[in-house]
């Protein structure tokens, strides 16, 4: 890492390694690339529920089919409860994933509560570029928004539930001298992932699974 080039992928990796090792929601990391000009890109935020889908509450969906299939075969009551107990299970664990808020990162830089919060932050030059995202399904009503803030000023706002990775989600234009546009696109399935342009060059780009990709398609450009 400490030799390659700057690549916005080292600092997902990096982030993917510490959730691995078990570290918690809430992860920020850093990366630096010298050279012509400082730049700086850091990622902080939730974005581990699907990682979790896959471990506590898909173990208990397979379990349960399981068991409500041998039910269903046998008749057995030992299946019977086993299904109930892990019916239960998995709808608390579902119930807590999207229904309540994310312990970590539920409040904006204007303390304003902002459930399920993940940022982006990327400095060129002497300006810093923010772009946050948030969500909540409490009350069963899906809400959230994105904004973009150049040198801490909010800048642009887009409130779409289901944006168009091909056209920009976000934008601010003559900023200053060295940054005259930022664009910022938004694209994931599961797991909001951005890409963020600073003079039509990217300065951010976090890779898109062949799922993503393939969503993507069904879009208009």
């Amino acid at each position: 890492v400490l030799g390659a080039p700057f690549d916005e992928r080292i600092l997902s990796n990096l982030i993917d390694e510490a959730l691995q090792r078990g570290g918690k929601d809430n992860i920020t990391g850093i990366v630096v690339d010298v050279g012509e000009h400082v730049a700086r890109a850091s990622c902080s935020g939730g974005g581990t529920k699907m990682k979790k889908l896959f471990t506590g509450p898909f173990f208990y969906a397979f379990f349960t089919g399981l068991f409500w299939w041998q039910y269903a075969s046998s008749g057995s009551q030992f299946s019977f409860w086993f299904a109930v107990l892990n019916t239960a299970v998995l709808a608390w664990q579902l119930y807590g994933m999207w229904f309540r808020p994310s312990a970590g990162n539920t409040q904006s830089d204007d303390g304003s509560p902002k459930p399920n919060l993940k940022e982006w932050v990327v400095d060129v030059d002497s300006t810093r570029i923010k772009v946050s995202n948030w969500w909540s399904l409490k009350g069963g009503e899906l809400i959230g928004a994105a904004d973009l803030y150049i040198n801490g000023v909010a800048k642009d706002q887009n409130t779409s539930l289901v944006p168009n990775p091909h056209k920009p989600l976000l934008s601010a234009f003559d900023i200053s001298e060295t940054v005259q546009s930022v664009e910022v696109f938004a694209a994931g399935v599961f797991k909001v992932k951005v890409s963020i342009l600073v003079n039509g060059e990217v300065a951010l780009r976090e890779d898109l699974s062949w799922i993503d990709r393939l969503f993507n398609k069904t879009f208009p450009k």
